[in-house]
């Protein structure tokens, strides 16, 4: 009989023990599901302002804008001016037979790109990312003389559609600030206008060219968080 009391006793020692167990399994689950919703409500919302440098030698000035949507995917826009690509204007609208003369004008450029983070690291996105990018980029140039005629104003323009796969990398200054670092692949579509003198050198055409090119991108962003 005092053996049966034991075993009863010591049956109901293990249920007890059992949902104890349970309950702090299960406090400690929704603990944690919690802290990862506070994590992303947090991270909703938050939002950088970026600079690209080395898209200035390059003509364009864009301001950049990336909003986290949750911990780990973000999206990012981007609006800027364009003025004279240096690359590229005097290899694409002047014929070295030709006297042209090529004066820029304000052009603009658009980004859009959504991105994955890696890993999630707390309240700021940050770490290796990929991304699926696009940029449009349009420049503007006022084509003022071609051959004999020196009082010539013909608007022309380069305009550029870019799709890419980017990888890159935020890395924090502080608490705010950030350098990103990135490489991408791609294509670009290339739409050029260009003015062809006809042969009795008074007249002239405006034709387009447009090019399908591979598109290797490097560079690198700085910014600082703002939301």
């Amino acid at each position: 009989m005092k053996a049966m009391k034991k075993v009863i006793i010591l049956v109901l020692l293990s249920i007890f023990m059992c949902i104890y167990v349970t309950a702090q399994v299960q406090v400690n689950v929704v603990d944690e599901n919690t802290t990862e919703d506070q994590n992303n409500n947090d991270l909703h919302g938050v939002m950088s302002i970026k600079l690209n440098p080395l898209l200035f030698i390059r003509g364009d000035i864009p301001l950049y804008f990336e909003l986290s949507l949750t911990s780990q995917v973000a999206v990012e826009v981007g609006a800027g001016l364009t003025i004279i690509d240096y690359f590229s204007t005097q290899s694409l609208f002047l014929d070295g037979a030709f006297n042209e003369d090529i004066s820029p004008k304000i052009g603009y450029s658009g980004r859009i790109g959504l991105r994955y983070y890696a890993a999630n690291y707390g309240y700021q996105p940050e770490g290796l990312y990929f991304a699926l990018d696009y940029r449009f980029q349009r420049y503007n140039y006022t084509l003022n003389s071609l051959g004999s005629m020196s009082d010539l104003n013909e608007d022309i323009s380069n305009i550029n559609n870019d799709g890419k796969l980017t990888v890159g990398y935020v890395k924090y200054w502080g608490d705010n600030f950030f350098f990103e670092p990135y490489a991408g692949f791609g294509i670009r579509t290339s739409t050029i206008d260009f003015a062809t003198p006809n042969a009795t050198f008074n007249s002239y055409t405006i034709e387009q060219n447009k090019y399908l090119l591979p598109l290797l991108s490097l560079g690198f962003k700085i910014g600082i968080w703002i939301i």
